[in-house]
Parts: structure tokens; sequence; C-alpha cells
């Protein structure tokens, strides 16, 4: 489950009933410049409107882009995350995971296994996996069934193509061959953790990072699944950049591997406390995570660090106060990317 899902307030979660959605208009703060990027920072929640704490980030564009909140709502912005407009989903279950096969398809999963935390307030039932699929650029979401997926949130979405995807959660790997008309599931009872990330070099080879640091891979297109010797506990994000390369990233390390995931080392220099992780190509990437704060201070930073030598030496900052722990981002260009943490957004331009 991404970080920041906390329920932060019962206001939020009631906030808005009744009300046609219209354009949520965010108040710019910043801009803000740290070794080589601007960050422009924009706050989401000038409105009640929104009502949950931030999830996850995709865009389809510099301007195009969806972001998820922990009530189960799907938001989209037309303008470059000036102003966001709520879309409508089929279910009240929050999304953690979005794959975008085009400008007008793609696709959403989530769910919930354990909602404790909100019985008193919504008496939600745990119902499982959600997944959604748009066809239309997001202006409708249709809520489609996995017979036999676990109870268990779907965390992680990707789509090799518009007929091959895949999805993974707790226990369940998800596929589909035929875009989604039917899937196959296959459990996975000796995984611990989350499996958090899927990811595909091409048809054939994919990877999966679960939190307890175990890395599964498969050559044969999802048919069959083997855990690599992946040396660390623990697993944030995984990015792929080409036929070869892929990145990992844990709280304490960043791992590489360059022959398809079968074998991983530590970068010489990384930084710290990562939640999330892209590369751009083999030599820039950008990690986010948590920032240290000052001595007596209590309050939450965020952390946005930025390499172009392949992660040897890495620029940025773990003091950026404007941002709690930064937990999903999103670059649709190689110059151009957002990124949220639960309560904030930040637009990020590199020089």
């Amino acid at each position: 489950m991404k970080a920041g899902t906390i329920v932060w307030g019962l206001v939020l979660i009631f906030a808005g009933c009744n009300q046609e959605p219209k354009p949520v208009v965010n108040k710019k703060i910043g801009p803000t410049e740290i070794e080589g990027l601007e960050l422009s920072f924009r706050s989401p929640y000038e409105s009640t409107l929104i009502t949950g704490a931030l999830l996850t980030i995709k865009f389809t564009s510099e301007s195009t882009g969806y972001l998820s909140t922990n009530d189960g709502s799907i938001y989209q912005t037309r303008d470059g995350a000036r102003s966001w407009a709520k879309q409508k989903a089929d279910s009240p279950m929050p999304v953690y995971g979005f794959s975008f096969i085009n400008d007008s398809e793609g696709w959403a999963v989530g769910g919930r296994s354990n909602c404790n935390y909100l019985n008193a307030v919504t008496g939600c039932i745990p119902i499982g996996a959600l997944v959604l699929h748009t066809k239309d650029a997001g202006q409708t979401w249709e809520s489609v069934t996995v017979p036999g997926a676990q109870p268990n949130e779907l965390t992680s979405v990707f789509f090799i193509n518009s007929n091959v995807g895949f999805a993974v959660g707790k226990k369940s790997i998800i596929r589909t061959t035929n875009a989604g008309v039917t899937w196959d599931v296959k459990v996975m009872n000796d995984i611990s953790g989350d499996m958090r990330h899927v990811r595909f070099f091409d048809e054939m080879n994919g990877l999966i990072l679960s939190t307890w640091g175990i890395m599964l891979r498969t050559t044969d297109g999802g048919d069959s699944w083997e855990q690599c010797n992946f040396p660390i506990q623990g697993g944030n994000s995984l990015t792929v950049t080409n036929s070869n390369i892929a990145f990992a990233a844990t709280g304490q390390a960043i791992q590489k591997s360059s022959d398809l995931g079968k074998t991983w080392h530590p970068l010489p220099a990384f930084p710290r406390s990562n939640y999330e992780m892209v590369f751009l190509s083999e030599t820039t990437g950008l990690t986010f995570g948590s920032g240290v704060p000052d001595p007596g201070n209590y309050n939450s930073l965020g952390s946005i660090y930025y390499t172009v030598d392949g992660g040897k030496s890495w620029k940025g900052s773990d003091k950026i106060k404007e941002m709690e722990i930064i937990n999903s981002a999103d670059f649709p260009t190689s110059k151009v990317g957002y990124a949220i943490s639960m309560m904030q957004l930040v637009k990020i331009t590199i020089d």
C-alpha cells in the first residue's frame, strides 16, 4: 500500500457530498530551484472537492494527467496540474496504480483488503482486488471482474501493449492477453509482504518487486516466475530503462541490474529513504522520498535527488519543507515530471 493512505480527517471524507464535480483550482507555491531542477509547488486543496489524501499520479502528456485519492476518487488535469476535475469511477475503493496504453485507453488497479481504520466511519467491507478500464481518456471508468483474484488489493499495473497486461498485489499476479476480456490468476503463497511494482522489458521478460526484498523474474511472458538473487531486504520502487537495464530502490539502497534482472549490484552512491524512483534513461534518474528534519523539528519533509551519470553521483535535497514523504512520481517527457506527497503536488522541470 502506498505511503500516506491513513485517513486524515473526517471532514475530508464527507466534504463535497451531493455536489456536481467541477475543476479544483490550485494555488501555486514557488517555484524553487535546487541542483539543476526547478520545482513548482501546487496545492490541490484550495477546494473541498478533493476529499482524500493523494495516493498516486500518472501523466499521459505534459498537460494531461490523473491522480487518485484514498477515498476512491480519480481526478484529471488537462492544463499541467493547474486545475483538476473529478472523474466518475465505478467503485469507492482506492486506486494505487495506473497504466495507459495511449492517450485514451488506460487501466487502474487498487482495492482494499484491510479497512479496519475506516470501519467506524464508513462501515467498509474488504472487497479485494479492483480493476478499472477507460477508453475515453478517463471520462468514464468501468469496473472489470477478475474471477479467482485473492481478497487483497492490487498495487501495480503494467500493460505491455493493448492486449497484454499484468497487475500485482499481496498474493496475486493477474494477467490478460486479450485486452482484459479474460484474466488468469497466479497465487503466490510463498511471497511475504506486498508485491509493489511490476515492470516489463518486452513481451517475454519482466520483474516484480516485493516490499520484503523479494524480486521475481519471468522470461516466458509470465507463464512462470522465479526468485532472483536480490541482495537486500525491502523494496519500494522498480523502474526499467531499456532492453537490459533495471533499477530497484529500497529505503536504504539502490540496486542496478544490467542483465534483465538476473543479477543485481548496489550503486556506489545513493540517496536514502527512497519511496519512488524514475529513470528516464540508463544515465538520467530521480529518486523521491522522506527528508531529514532539523534537530528538534519533527515535521515530515520530502526529498528529491537527481543523477545524470547512472547513479554514480546525486544532486538534490532532503530538506523540502513544502512536502511530506513523496511517494509517487511520473515523467511524461524527458524534461518535465510531477510528484505528490499526501497533500501536495510539485511540477519538476529538468534544466
